[in-house]
């Protein structure tokens, strides 16, 4: 019996840090076990409603980083042991730096160094809390469905 591995697409895990200046972002997690790898899409913010305090987000400047199944454990593992974790990935002329960095506050900032060419991008926001342990659980979770797929 010929047992091939399932692409199995957990629901994304997506976080909205607006800010009134317009310099927040929105973050998805996404974990695809058939490729075993985590995905984080980055999109800024491209508006704020003064009146309801609701930020705007579209597919403008998107950018997603893909992780490893080993770089998806170390975030994983980062958050569960208040520890900071770095990563850099290069292909071609594109380059990303991704940091995950505990604050005194048991929150994270995320920030991640965009840079294609001579263009640069930098994106940041803090995860709270909660937010960092649904990220942990998430990871988790992802990584132990796909050792039985």
């Amino acid at each position: 019996m010929n047992q091939e591995k399932l692409p199995n697409l957990f629901r994304p895990l997506a976080f909205y840090h607006p800010v009134s200046d317009n310099s927040g972002i929105a973050t998805s997690f996404s974990y695809n076990s058939g490729e075993d790898k985590l995905y984080l899409n980055i999109l800024p913010q491209t508006g704020y409603d003064e009146e309801t305090f609701r930020g705007f987000f579209s597919g403008e400047g998107k950018k997603v980083v893909k992780f490893s199944q080993v770089e998806a454990s170390c975030i994983a593992r980062c958050i569960d042991k208040g520890q900071g974790f770095d990563v850099v990935h290069s292909f071609n002329n594109i380059r990303n730096e991704i940091c995950f960095a505990p604050l005194e506050s048991r929150e994270y900032e995320l920030t991640i160094q965009y840079s294609e060419g001579d263009q640069e991008k930098i994106f940041r926001t803090e995860l709270e809390i909660g937010e960092l342990n649904l990220l942990r659980l998430y990871i988790e979770s992802a990584i132990q469905e796909s050792f039985y797929n």
